[in-house]
């Protein structure tokens, strides 16, 4: 009978040990990487939003391609 009992209470302190010891930290960890992650993520898309509003052409100013560059002569290859 005490043998049940002390198996029972060591089998008891040995899950509870793994849980706190081992399991808690891992979610914990797990998480504050996610999140991490999701923080990086969403930096890094604002910061590419940001580019590309920057690199779009204002409409007062003109293209580029709009611009006339001159006449353009074919290559002739001289054989």
């Amino acid at each position: 009978m005490i043998l049940r009992i002390l198996l029972g209470v060591l089998v008891g302190y040995i899950i509870y040990k793994l849980l706190v010891d081992l399991i808690f930290p891992i979610v914990r960890t797990t998480r504050q990487v996610r999140q991490q992650f999701r923080d990086i993520h969403d930096r890094m898309e604002k910061q590419a939003n940001q580019f590309q509003q920057q690199q779009e052409p204002h409409p007062n100013q003109p293209s580029k391609a709009g611009r006339s560059v001159g006449d353009y002569i074919d290559f002739e290859e001289v054989k």
